[in-house]
């Protein structure tokens, strides 16, 4: 009888636990994580306002990473003056910022570097993004006191405006070793001189640069 007994005990045990069949399922496994951040540049397929507010919200919905490269002009003249940057300018970046969802990290990405990664960027100015260089800036070199005041002041801005995690203060910069190698020696000054200054007032923020990975494989023509 004492036999009888444990089994039952034990049997009704079991039921407790296995539930009566007709409770909740069991919840799916977990979603597996990426141990990386997810984000994409912000040109979209087409230029058009639809287009962009479809990039945008594609981003918001799928990326953990929201990522603004600037390729701009730098506003030269006026950074270097200690003036606020141009309205247009301003404009852009509030736009580009309020994009980005709140939980997102925002990698923000500014270069010295023209579009062809060969010498000092173009002007930004209210009418466009790039202007020539006034010709006391186009003659002057990438580590020139001017131009190194004047780009950390553009940076300083930017962290201000974007409150970014991540911060590149250069893009594709290995192009300028082989297109101008001189100009090359002079970005390496300015580069140490703008990240030396940046990391001791923003030391928990990562500052980089970004290089082109075709041109460091040896492929110029296809970068």
């Amino acid at each position: 009888m004492k036999r009888l007994w444990i089994l039952a005990i034990a049997f009704a045990g079991l039921l407790a636990c296995s539930g009566s069949g007709h409770g909740s399922p069991d919840p799916p496994p977990p979603t597996p994580s990426r141990p990386f951040l997810l984000g994409s540049s912000q040109w979209p397929p087409s230029f058009d306002a639809s287009q962009i507010n479809r990039m945008f919200a594609l981003k918001r919905a799928h990326m953990d990473l929201a990522v603004f490269h600037q390729v701009a002009g730098v506003p030269w003249p006026q950074v270097d003056a200690g003036q606020p940057l141009p309205n247009r300018v301003l404009a852009e970046w509030r736009s580009v910022r309020s994009q980005a969802d709140p939980g997102q990290r925002f990698y923000l990405a500014l270069t010295p570097l023209n579009d062809a990664r060969s010498g000092l960027a173009d002007l930004a100015t209210e009418q466009t993004d790039h202007a020539p260089l006034p010709p006391e800036w186009a003659a002057l070199p990438l580590n020139d006191a001017r131009v190194k005041a004047a780009y950390l002041a553009y940076c300083r801005i930017a962290i201000q405006e974007f409150n970014p995690d991540f911060l590149a203060i250069g893009i594709e910069c290995n192009m300028l070793a082989s297109l101008n190698p001189a100009g090359w020696a002079q970005f390496l000054d300015l580069n140490h001189a703008v990240y030396a200054q940046l990391k001791q007032e923003h030391p928990n923020l990562p500052i980089f640069v970004t290089i082109q990975y075709e041109h460091l494989q040896g492929y110029p023509t296809e970068s």
